[in-house]
């Protein structure tokens, strides 16, 4: 045994501070010990201090050698000067380090993983207890004896602060505990703008003007500012831009053919390089109505036109038997009519003219059909009053081509058509063709006057108005 004291590996310390302790009994003179604990040891203490007076020996192959651990299940040889103790140590975990998410680290995801390091000096198994939350210290604990060093967290907040740490334990219970740490998640993610909508015109709407302003409405989940792409044409989807990065939520289009269908669609993009394509819609411009091109009505052929929603006659109606401007029309069996200055080639150019009374079959209820053909009748003041909406309150885009002058000149962009017929006054006598038309509608105004829409060939305008029921207007019949 003096060959092997010669080697020194392990030195024999006194310790002021013991975490953790076993026993061992030892003997004056060599001692054989088993394991001291249930781990491995690599400082010891005796006491009383100083009664060990060699090296540890354990056994490998080829014989004994020193040895600076002692390990579980292993013998070892050891010598003491006098009885005492041999007293293992434990020391507490490592402070558990390396976090991730780095402290103070900003935009993190509110999907993540927290993750640190830790290991023990005794080479302990070691599980944690993870304290997280908004509050700093947090006091949370959303994990408790865990074996993993790392623990996900989903659905946080965004733009938010966290505070986290986490405390290490061995199996004899002595702990380390982590600094707090903390991150900011990212702010939210920048959404697209929503899709386009409250479109005009509707989608699939008929009758729209060959000079329309598309509108539409469309915002932004954070109030970024907008520009918008416009698509048009006739081709669906539509593959012609007709406008980039404009500002503005309408567009106008104008020139367009009658009774031709349109396609159209809005990409809205934001500031931040997202965009949202809209859905693509349709309409048809105002041409013959869908169906029903054309009404044939007590010998003699109409053409129709839709504008907006409704179907029109394209022309003025000429039906009854005429009688001469100076007598009224009656109730009889007979459909009575006025044709301008007594003249029959006047019916035929810009149609009959009637009385209230007999153009409505001396009924009064709006909407009535009186003497227009079956599925017809003689428009009300509202759906007059839409007629004239329809043409964003434009009267030259009713009036025929070559219809009045200056600011008067009819553009007819609607289709319908209208002539200026002039009048049957209450005195017998025929006034105003080629300066005025007025239609009757089956909306009444007291009982002596019905209500009409009147145009002039000087100026842009529709009037609405009422006058006596016994002066002779055209009608013009729209579909029920």
């Amino acid at each position: 045994m003096k060959t092997l004291l010669s080697f020194f590996a392990l030195v024999i310390i006194s310790v002021s501070k013991i975490y953790s302790q076993d026993t061992i009994n030892v003997n004056p003179g060599w001692n054989m010990i088993g394991t001291i604990s249930t781990r491995t040891i690599n400082e010891i203490r005796s006491e009383p201090p100083g009664i060990i007076t060699s090296v540890f020996y354990g056994y490998s192959t080829g014989g004994y050698s020193t040895k600076d651990t002692l390990i579980k299940g292993r013998g070892y040889w050891v010598k003491a000067n006098q009885s005492g103790l041999i007293l293992s140590v434990n020391q507490a975990p490592n402070v558990p380090s390396t976090p991730f998410p780095n402290d103070n680290d900003t935009g993190v995801s509110t999907t993540m993983k927290l993750s640190w390091s830790c290991n023990d000096p005794d080479s302990d198994p070691l599980t944690y207890d993870v304290y997280f939350g908004t509050d700093n210290p947090p006091t949370t604990i959303i994990s408790s004896n865990q074996g993993d060093t790392s623990i996900s967290r989903d659905n946080l907040s965004n733009s938010t602060m966290y505070y986290w740490k986490v405390l290490a334990k061995d199996t004899y219970g002595y702990t380390s505990t982590s600094g707090v740490w903390k991150f900011t998640t990212s702010a939210p993610a920048n959404q697209p703008p929503v899709q386009a909508s409250n479109l005009y015109p509707a989608d699939g709407e008929v009758g729209v003007l060959p000079s329309v302003t598309l509108t539409w409405s469309c915002t932004d989940p954070e109030a970024d500012p907008l520009t918008y792409d416009v698509y048009f044409g006739t081709d669906n989807p539509p593959a012609t831009k007709v406008s980039s990065d404009q500002t503005e939520t309408n567009f106008i289009q104008s020139g367009l053919s009658n009774g031709v269908i349109y396609y159209w669609k809005v990409i809205a993009k934001d500031n931040q390089g997202n965009f949202t394509e809209g859905e693509v819609w349709s309409f048809t411009t105002a041409g013959p109505c869908p169906g029903i091109p054309t009404v044939t009505y007590e010998g003699k052929t109409y053409n129709t036109i839709q504008i907006g929603t409704h179907c029109w006659l394209k022309e003025n109606l000429d039906v009854g038997t005429r009688i001469n401007g100076t007598a009224n029309q009656t109730n009889n069996s007979t459909i009575e009519k006025y044709c301008y200055n007594n003249d029959p080639a006047q019916c035929n150019t810009y149609g009959g003219l009637y009385q209230w009374n007999e153009a409505m079959q001396y009924g009064t209820i709006p909407g009535a059909q009186g003497i227009c053909p079956t599925g017809w009748h003689i428009p009300t003041l509202a759906e007059l009053q839409t007629l004239s909406s329809t043409v964003n309150y434009d009267a030259n885009s009713l009036k025929a081509i070559g219809q009045g002058t200056g600011g008067g000149a009819g553009t007819n962009t609607s289709g319908f058509s209208a002539l200026f017929s002039g009048n049957r006054y209450f005195d017998g006598g025929f006034y105003n063709i080629g300066e005025y038309t007025y239609f009757w509608s089956s909306t009444e105004n007291g009982a002596t006057n019905g209500t009409i829409l009147s145009l002039t060939n000087f100026d842009s305008n529709t009037y609405f108005h009422y006058w006596r029921k016994d002066i002779g207007y055209c009608i013009r019949c729209i579909k029920d």
